[in-house]
C-alpha cells in the first residue's frame, strides 16, 4: 500500500522512502556539477595530452619504446642461433635468385592453371568435336570435349608449371652457392638477427597430425613436431600445402596500430621444390615489436581455423578467439573484424591497439583479422617481440572454407 504525498508534486510515495530537503538537494546539485567539471577537465586533459603525444617524435611518445624482452622460443629449433655459414650463404641467395627470376610458386600454380584450362579446353574442344561427327552430335562432343579437357589441364598446367618454375629457381640457386664464399657477413653494432618462418597448409590436414588433447588451446605435444620435421624434411604431400600465403611486411599505416616499429627484411618465399616454409629474417633491437601479415593470391580456403606458435620449450597450437572483455585473459591468438583493424588504422596511434588483448609475456602472437566479406580470405598478423638474443620464430597456419556449420561440428577444445 502506497501512503504519504509529496507536497510540491502531490505524488503518492511509500511510507519508508525518504525525500531530500532543499538544503540537501541543493548540496547534490552542487556536488554533481562539480563532478562534471572535473570529468570534462580531465578529458579535456587527456585530449591535449595526446595530441601533443601524436605530434611527437616516436621516441618522445613512447609509442616504439622497448618491450621486456621474453626468452627465445624452441631452443632445439632457433637456427639463428646456431649461425652457420653455408645456411646463411644459401639464404641469401635464395633471395637474390628469387628476386631476380620474379619467382613466386603461387603465381606460377595460378598462371599455370590458366594456361592449361585454356590449352586444355581448346584441345577437348576439337576431339570432342572430331568424336562427335561420328554420331552427327559435333557440337555436344564439343562442348564435353572442352569442359574435360579445360578441367584436366587446370589441374595439370598449374603443377607443370610450378615444376618447371621451380626447377629454373634450384639451378639458379645452385649457381650462386657455387660462386658465393661461405663467409657470414659482419652484424651490425647494438643489433639482433631474428627470424621468423611461417607455413600455410589446410586444416583438416594439420589436423591430422594432432591428436584430441592435442587440440586444446596452448598444448604442445608430438603432433607438431612431427610436423614441423616433415615441413623441413620436405616430406609433406604437395596437395595439402598452400603455395600462395606468404610473408610480407604491413604497411607502415599499420605500425602505429600494433605498436611496432618498421624492420627491414628479407624475405624467401616457400614452396620451391621441397621447400615448404616461407622465412623473414632482419635485425632489430631486443625488447622492440615487429609485426608481420601473410599475403593471399587466391580466395579459397577463407578461413584461419587453427594456428602452431613457437612457445618457449615448443609449437603450441592455438585457435584464435573472440578476446575476452576487458582484457581479462590475454590470449596467444584473438580474432577481430576486419573492419575494426581499418578504423585503428585510420585513427593511427590515437586510435585503441590492436595487440592490447595479446599476452605480452608471449614471443610470438596472432591476431586474425576476419575478414567482413565472407568471400574473401582473412588478413593474418604475427606480432613478434624481440628477445634479448637471436631467435628464430615458427607459425603454421591451418586454413579452411569458410562454412556456418564449423560452429556446431568442430570441438572448440576447451
Amino acid at each position: 500500500m502506497r501512503e504519504g504525498r509529496d507536497a510540491s508534486e502531490d505524488v503518492l510515495r511509500p511510507p519508508d522512502e525518504e525525500v531530500l530537503t532543499f538544503p540537501f538537494r541543493a548540496l547534490a546539485l552542487i556536488v554533481a556539477l562539480a563532478m562534471l567539471g572535473a570529468g570534462c577537465g580531465s578529458t579535456e586533459l587527456a585530449r591535449s595530452t595526446e595530441l601533443a603525444g601524436s605530434r611527437a617524435s616516436p621516441a618522445r611518445s613512447g609509442l616504439h619504446s622497448p618491450l621486456s624482452p621474453p626468452a627465445p622460443p624452441v631452443p632445439s629449433r632457433n637456427t639463428a642461433a646456431l649461425d652457420d655459414p653455408a645456411e646463411r650463404a644459401r639464404f641469401a641467395c635464395a633471395v637474390e635468385v628469387q628476386r631476380a627470376q620474379e619467382f613466386d610458386p603461387g603465381r606460377s600454380l595460378r598462371d599455370g592453371s590458366l594456361l592449361g584450362a585454356v590449352l586444355g579446353g581448346a584441345a577437348g574442344a576439337g576431339l570432342g568435336a572430331l568424336f562427335g561427327l561420328i554420331g552427327d552430335i559435333p557440337g555436344h562432343g564439343a562442348s564435353a570435349g572442352a569442359i574435360v579437357g579445360g578441367g584436366f589441364g587446370l589441374m595439370l598446367g598449374g603443377l607443370l608449371r610450378l615444376d618447371a618454375d621451380s626447377a629454373a629457381y634450384e639451378r639458379g640457386l645452385a649457381a650462386c652457392v657455387a660462386a658465393r664464399t661461405v663467409s657470414p657477413p659482419a652484424p651490425t653494432p647494438g643489433l639482433v638477427e631474428y627470424r621468423l618462418r611461417t607455413l600455410s597448409m589446410r586444416h583438416e590436414a594439420f589436423a591430422s597430425f594432432l591428436a584430441s588433447g592435442e587440440l586444446v588451446d596452448g598444448a604442445a605435444g608430438p603432433g607438431l613436431i612431427r610436423l614441423a620435421g616433415a615441413a623441413d624434411a620436405g616430406s609433406l604431400e604437395r596437395g595439402i600445402v598452400l603455395y600462395d600465403r606468404h610473408i610480407a611486411p604491413v604497411p607502415a599505416s599499420m605500425l602505429a596500430a600494433f605498436g611496432a616499429t618498421a624492420a627491414d627484411a628479407r624475405i624467401k618465399l616457400g614452396g620451391a621444390g621441397r621447400d615448404y616454409w616461407d622465412e623473414a629474417r632482419w635485425y632489430g633491437t631486443p625488447g622492440e615489436r615487429t609485426v608481420w601479415m601473410i599475403t593471399s593470391r587466391n580466395r579459397r580456403p577463407q578461413e584461419l581455423r587453427r594456428a602452431g606458435l613457437s612457445d618457449v620449450t615448443a609449437l603450441a597450437q592455438f585457435r584464435p578467439g573472440r578476446p575476452p572483455l576487458f582484457g581479462a585473459t590475454p590470449q596467444a591468438a584473438v580474432a577481430v573484424p576486419l573492419s575494426l583493424v581499418h578504423h585503428i588504422e585510420d585513427r593511427g596511434a590515437r586510435g585503441p591497439s590492436v595487440v592490447k588483448a595479446l599476452d605480452p609475456r608471449r614471443a610470438l602472437g596472432l591476431v586474425v583479422a576476419r575478414n567482413d566479406d565472407a568471400v574473401f580470405p582473412d588478413r593474418v598478423y604475427l606480432v613478434v617481440t624481440h628477445a634479448l638474443t637471436a631467435a628464430t620464430y615458427e607459425a603454421v597456419l591451418a586454413w579452411g572454407d569458410r562454412g556456418l556449420e564449423r560452429g556446431t561440428t568442430e570441438p572448440r577444445g576447451e
